[in-house]
């Protein structure tokens, strides 16, 4: 096998600087996610001002029976997804407002640390990673999964789907 092996020679400097260029393109993705929350990119985040209660399978069918809407958001402080979630979507100010509604109870999970819990909970839906987002409602009884990358118009509009029709 050591054979096989390519003898070093300049073939090693290309490929440093190539995966030196690719680290550095990754280093720019992340900061560029990462921008508005750091105020440098000129778009102001709302601050988080939603009262979000523990998540909770219990609190959920209570919720329910109340024919209220639930937003359910599973994360982790080491998610980078999570955190673009958070900043890109959830801390604007229309989706917290719709967040704050009398009918929609906010549930959190974290999932920083390891928690049998939310494991459960996670596995119960079919999922093994956060982010999780997951909304239920009169209009959505067994409940509609967002996509991992949560987009303004996804939340908005599955939390009005998720009223159902009033009598």
């Amino acid at each position: 096998l050591a054979l096989r092996l390519p003898r070093p020679g300049r073939w090693m400097n290309i490929l440093r600087r190539l995966l030196g260029m690719m680290m550095l393109g990754s280093a720019i993705w992340l900061a560029t996610l990462l921008l508005p929350h750091l105020g440098l990119a000129g778009q102001s985040s709302a601050k988080e001002s939603v009262n979000w209660q523990p998540l909770s399978e219990q609190a959920i069918e209570e919720a329910l029976a109340q024919h209220k809407r639930v937003f359910i958001d599973v994360t982790a402080d080491w998610c980078i997804t999570c955190k673009v979630n958070k900043y890109n979507v959830l801390h604007k100010d229309d989706v917290q407002a719709a967040l704050q509604q009398p009918d929609v109870v906010a549930l959190r999970g974290d999932w920083t640390l390891p928690s049998e819990a939310i494991t459960e909970f996670l596995k119960k839906r079919g999922q093994v990673a956060v982010p999780y987002n997951q909304i239920y409602g009169p209009g959505l009884p067994e409940g509609q999964a967002l996509p991992t990358l949560l987009t303004r118009d996804a939340v908005l509009q599955t939390l009005n789907d998720a009223k159902g029709v009033t009598p």
